[in-house]
């Protein structure tokens, strides 16, 4: 496991992300996000995204974030 955190990951799901969005706002919100976020932050959780898709165990990061707050 690499010793990497998922933080831009966890901020678009709390700050973007919404349960109850339709497929259809996703183009909107998709969007918004990259008119709102840096480049550089854009380019960090497309990072932490391709992390995830291999298979990267994240569970323990993102306890270990929610229990801190």
């Amino acid at each position: 496991m690499h010793n990497r955190s998922i933080e831009h990951f966890k901020h678009f799901l709390l700050c973007y992300f919404n349960i109850s969005a339709d497929f259809s706002d996703l183009k909107n919100l998709i969007s918004f996000y990259k008119k709102t976020e840096s480049e550089q932050t854009r380019k960090e959780l497309l990072s932490e995204i391709i992390l995830l898709i291999n298979g990267e165990d994240v569970t323990a990061k993102l306890n270990s974030t929610v229990s801190a707050k």
